[in-house]
């Protein structure tokens, strides 16, 4: 739970025979998906026209249940670690900024501890260090 209202929630199971790399991130008229593991449309917009009144069970039945226009935004289909490596290489050259600095790794180290302390002590909310 964060100041402004904002709820992030993160699900992780190592022992899990499926291997799940969803991301989704729901707002007051729409929800955006990020499907890791399909092949061609691992982006979706999901207009839904506003959420309010929406049930947890609806939420969870989005794949079910259309509930409004989906877009699939076109995106060049490349390897992450390909694309990080060129924009690395372009800074370096250019002496230009990347988007994932030493500050940004150590602020998802701080979240992943702060994560870390939460499980430990049976999901109290844990501030970042």
């Amino acid at each position: 739970h964060y100041d402004d209202g904002l709820i992030a929630q993160m699900e992780l199971n190592w022992l899990s025979p499926l291997k799940v790399r969803r991301a989704i991130v729901g707002g007051r008229q729409n929800i955006i998906v990020y499907d890791e593991s399909q092949e061609g449309e691992k982006v979706k917009l999901y207009r839904q026209g506003g959420l309010r009144g929406f049930s947890d069970s609806m939420r969870k039945n989005l794949y079910q249940h259309r509930l409004g226009d989906i877009y699939a935004p076109f995106f060049e289909n490349r390897e992450p670690l390909s694309l990080e490596c060129e924009e690395f290489i372009d800074a370096a050259m250019n002496g230009g900024k990347t988007l994932s600095s030493g500050a940004v790794a150590y602020d998802v180290v701080r979240l992943v501890d702060a994560i870390d302390q939460s499980l430990k002590s049976g999901g109290r909310p844990v501030e970042p260090t």
